[in-house]
């Protein structure tokens, strides 16, 4: 699947998976759980008595049930009150939930308009939207191998009643409200241990002085809100919630203002995108108040995007949306990692290489962008911005080859990618002449320089090559190829890019990757 992004002079294709393994469609089954040291407390195991009650209660008549539940409900109250106020009891009871934040605890429940679902029972012969959601999380659980398809067949009833068998409940095979919140506890106990993890890093980054108390105080925030919101999703999107929180608990050791602040508004983004609505297609686009965009990415949820949010804020400065620019553009650096006099921004998740990693493809984008708007809103910030996205490159982001230089889409890799070689020459061709940069004026003859050499390479005779010694472009690739050829002709004159494009698009009249 590619994603475009188009504007007069910018077009940039999302990479398919020539470059990267292929990731599977749905969440792996049983989904991959970590287990860390978990404390009881007594109102946990308060918790686990009054659901266990109320599992065995689900079998008794209505009025029978409404007596018990309202006596449990009552003994249960004044427990909990005489254990609160005894000597030496838990610290953490009663505790305000602002007061159990700060202190870097979780909080005891969901925040106010987080509560839980109403769930409703669901029974063999169903088939909704309702159904697909607990597949889904059965499968997470390696309870269920079937197709997500929302059909309560036989295979799900079985799912189900493993499932309750296993947890202390009622097993008839029919998902009620207790069965459906067992679920969702269930899968949510890695998230509340990553969730711990994440706290702890934030409180680490405050004394090593990598993050201010302001700072710290707002992501515990934003982390207790996204529990609450775990709480109350449907269970099938629990198990993409809770890889979310994973993701960021990962990189609890590099907390620091631009990382932080990335990872904790992406887990926000996700918590309440998943909160409304099922985990939607590869490579869906979602954006947040302050203009950033984060795309879905299985297994993974939704993720900062670098060339995204820099191909959007091309488009938007293309356009003269100034407040647009301004907010975007402002978003961005201050995402932006130093890195002596540069600026890189970072991947969060693994696209066959790192968890974390850079591209140089997207810091030319960015220096494209950033000029664009500095240029636009008149802001010197800006200008030095798009300086250091550029500087940024020279942090192990070229590949020296033939006397030239050889710009990388995936930091990691030596691959000479041609989309990318192409579409940087354009970005940093815009960017020199907007910021008169002659450094990167240079560099930028340099990269020329090694493609006009090896650009017969990359010919096929009847096709374009993906990268240097590689296999035929798709189509996809090859039409955006050709879009790029025609934009280098037009900034520079040089009939080599012209005449390269003529045959290239008329490769797309006469053949195919195959036909030669």
């Amino acid at each position: 699947m590619a994603h475009f992004f188009t504007d007069d002079d910018f077009v940039w294709v999302e990479p398919a998976f020539e470059t990267a393994p292929t990731m599977p469609t749905t969440l792996p089954a049983p989904m991959r759980r970590r287990r860390h040291g978990q404390t009881r407390t007594f109102a946990s195991d308060l918790a686990r008595l009054r659901a266990g009650i109320a599992a065995q209660a689900e079998s008794l008549p209505p009025r029978l049930r409404a007596l018990v539940a309202a006596g449990v409900l009552a003994s249960l109250l004044i427990l909990a009150l005489v254990v609160t106020i005894r000597p030496g009891g838990n610290s953490e009871e009663g505790v305000p939930p602002r007061a159990v934040a700060k202190s870097g605890s979780l909080p005891k429940q969901a925040a106010q308009g987080d509560a839980s679902p109403a769930f409703k029972t669901l029974r063999a012969g169903d088939r909704t939207a309702a159904v697909a959601d607990l597949q889904q999380a059965l499968g997470a659980l390696g309870l269920y191998s079937q197709p997500i398809d929302g059909d309560f067949g036989d295979s799900t009833a079985t799912a189900v009643l493993s499932f309750q068998s296993t947890h202390g409940l009622v097993a008839d095979g029919v998902a009620g409200p207790t069965t459906l919140q067992a679920l969702v506890d269930t899968l949510s106990e890695d998230a509340k241990s990553d969730a711990a993890m994440a706290l702890d890093g934030l409180a680490t980054a405050v004394t090593a002085g990598r993050l201010s108390n302001a700072s710290a105080d707002r992501y515990r925030s934003l982390l207790n809100a996204s529990l609450g919101r775990l709480r109350a999703a449907p269970p099938g999107r629990v198990p993409t919630l809770a890889l979310a929180f994973h993701d960021v608990a990962s990189f609890t050791a590099e907390y620091d203002e631009p990382r932080a602040l990335t990872l904790f508004t992406m887990l926000k983004e996700n918590a309440d995108y998943l909160v409304k609505r099922a985990p939607p297609a590869q490579f869906t686009d979602t954006q947040a108040a302050d203009g950033v965009v984060y795309r879905f990415i299985n297994e993974h949820g939704f993720q900062f995007h670098p060339i995204a949010n820099f191909a959007l804020l091309n488009k938007l400065a293309a356009k003269g949306r100034r407040n647009a620019v301004k907010r975007l553009a402002a978003a961005l650096v201050a995402r932006g990692i130093p890195s002596r006099k540069g600026l890189l921004w970072e991947y969060y998740f693994p696209f066959g290489g790192p968890t974390r990693w850079t591209s140089g493809f997207a810091q030319a984008i960015g220096a494209q962008a950033l000029a664009r708007s500095s240029a636009l809103l008149h802001d010197a910030k800006l200008a030095e911005a798009a300086r250091a996205a550029y500087r940024g490159i020279s942090r192990g982001l070229w590949i020296e080859r033939d006397g030239g230089l050889w710009i990388r889409e995936y930091g990691y890799s030596d691959m000479a990618v041609l989309n990318a070689q192409l579409q940087s020459l354009v970005s940093l061709y815009d960017y020199v002449k907007t910021n008169g940069d002659s450094l990167a004026r240079a560099d930028v003859e340099k990269m020329s320089s090694v493609t006009r050499t090896l650009l017969p390479q990359l010919d096929t005779g009847c096709w374009s090559r993906y990268s240097l010694g590689g296999s035929p472009a798709s189509l996809h690739y090859h039409t955006y190829h050709v879009t790029l050829l025609k934009q280098l002709a037009a900034r520079t004159g040089d009939p080599l890019w012209s005449t390269t494009a003529a045959r290239w698009d008329g490769y797309l009249r006469s053949g195919s990757p195959t036909s030669c």
